[in-house]
């Protein structure tokens, strides 16, 4: 089987497990129904007029349905305009995304004045598929990356870096090539993989099943690299 084929078989199963509907309650990590519930739950408790938000990240179940590659924690990092710090994490728990009560930092470490939130309505799925995709092409274009099936999304983060607080004197006179790594918009995911011919294994009442991590990122360019 040649590469160009094996890249069309990746795509066309990514394509097929993403765009699924959410059954249930249940999300898939990259559907169009699993990205719009990240954008819903994040503008639904962190209010964006008033905070900045520079670090999404979403992750499948880590317990029971792992490698079913269902959305199950949110995590959320954003600067308010007192230039505090937060986190926010939202549980699928029993069926529902429950928020917990966000972190505050115990210390100011990032200027909202000048730090570039993430758009949230910018999050798009489509794109994110695709950088999926070809996180899959690149493991397959390894030297032995014929016998790994993609089983599902680990997590799919996105980050803009935040511009330190005692960094503001300098960002005024930054030109904006200086100025353009604190507004590039980075994607960071991992991707679960198994051995082809690697058996389950049975221990008492539990089937173990060995799963492979491959971390990427995307460059400046937007393109897709295997993260070293």
């Amino acid at each position: 089987m040649n590469v160009k084929l094996l890249k069309n078989l990746f795509v066309a199963l990514v394509t097929v497990i993403f765009i699924s509907s959410c059954s249930s309650a249940d999300c898939t990590m990259a559907s169009d129904e699993g990205v719009a519930k990240v954008k819903e739950l994040v503008k639904a408790h962190v209010d964006i007029n008033e905070c900045k938000i520079y670090r999404i990240e979403w992750k499948e179940d880590r317990t029971e349905r792992k490698l079913e590659n269902i959305l199950s924690q949110i995590s959320v990092d954003y600067i308010d305009k007192k230039d505090n710090d937060y986190n926010l994490t939202i549980n699928y728990t029993d069926g529902e995304f429950v928020p917990e009560e966000p972190r505050k930092g115990k210390s100011v470490l990032n200027s909202y004045e000048y730090t570039t939130a993430i758009e949230i309505d910018g999050m798009n799925a489509e794109e994110i598929r695709h950088n999926i995709a070809s996180g899959g092409e690149l493991v397959i274009l390894q030297e032995e990356g014929k016998q790994y099936e993609f089983k599902s999304v680990e997590k799919y983060m996105l980050y803009m870096r935040p511009v330190p607080k005692d960094y503001e004197d300098r960002w005024k006179k930054w030109g904006d090539d200086k100025k353009q790594e604190y507004r590039q918009l980075r994607q960071m995911f991992e991707l679960n993989f198994i051995k082809k011919d690697e058996q389950k294994e049975v221990r008492g009442r539990h089937v173990w099943t060995n799963y492979y991590t491959v971390p990427f990122e995307t460059n400046e360019a937007g393109e897709v690299e295997i993260e070293q």
